[in-house]
């Protein structure tokens, strides 16, 4: 009965969407691509449906940047042209190596096989997509990350591009805004890790802000332009700080700290059996 239930349920979804039944459909969330990796996969349809919206997202992007690069940079309407047709080109550039490298990842990933006319291409990109490994549950499916929706100097390429579109005082200030905008992840990643301590230990407000000052002081030089460009970029450096507990040390009393180390040691028991 539950084998008839199965193939029927595959009946109606093959009427419903023939796209799903013939694994030629793809998921598309914010420059990621899902490729389905059962039957026969459609290579050319695939590809063009993902270069469509990618280009809609790359278009919608540098939009909004150039926009912010004219505002903070004081851009005539000639300059601000100028850089949204450079980057324009630098975009289509992108989409036209993007198409060759998910080609070459569907045909390497065993998604498809390639035809003897088109052997599987050796040409390494390192400016364009990004691959992900499907998870052992998720058989079948792979995934391609694009970077569009990263500041346009976060690639060699868009950087090239925006050095050679502006002063070295205007990619200065670009430059600086960036920094500033790094920070405030930094900050912000910060804020929460000594809102969860505080949580745990019950801070002064006196403690807060000498813990936030040491932090920054410790973070501050490895702020740039390029990095942390994200909240889970700075918590790559702010959290081991927290988790070093000798760094607490000299601002906390000692009933804090035990209190800490109590909690460290029950996070550490979690998952323990105990058996007779």
């Amino acid at each position: 009965m539950r084998i008839l239930v199965f193939l029927v349920a595959i009946a109606i979804t093959t009427m419903v969407s023939p796209c799903l039944a013939l694994a030629q459909g793809v998921s598309i969330s914010r420059g990621k691509v899902k490729l389905i990796g059962f039957g026969k996969i459609d290579i050319d349809k695939t590809i063009d449906y993902w270069a469509d919206q990618e280009r809609a997202s790359a278009t919608a992007d540098l939009n909004l940047q150039a926009e912010l690069i004219a505002e903070i940079c004081d851009l005539s309407e000639d300059e601000t042209a100028k850089l949204r047709h450079a980057g324009a080109a630098v975009a289509r550039q992108r989409l036209l190596d993007g198409r060759k490298q998910m080609r070459q990842f569907i045909f390497k990933s065993k998604l498809a096989t390639p035809d003897e006319k088109e052997p599987v291409s050796d040409e390494v990109f390192t400016d364009v997509l990004t691959p992900f490994k499907a998870a052992e549950f998720e058989v079948g499916i792979v995934a391609l990350q694009a970077r569009f929706e990263e500041p346009l100097h976060a690639r060699p390429l868009w950087k090239k591009m925006l050095q050679s579109v502006l002063s070295q005082t205007q990619f200065q200030t670009y430059a600086n805004h960036y920094r500033d905008r790094n920070r405030m992840f930094v900050n912000a990643s910060i804020t929460q890790a000594i809102t969860d301590l505080d949580a745990q230990v019950y801070l002064t407000a006196e403690q807060r802000h000498s813990i936030q000052e040491s932090v920054q002081t410790v973070l501050d030089p490895l702020i740039n332009m390029d990095s942390p460009s994200s909240i889970e970029q700075a918590n790559q450096h702010v959290l081991p700080w927290f988790k070093e507990r000798e760094n607490l040390a000299a601002f906390l009393r000692k009933t804090q700290q035990s209190r800490l180390a109590q909690i460290d040691e029950a996070k550490n028991q979690r998952g323990v059996s105990w058996t007779k």
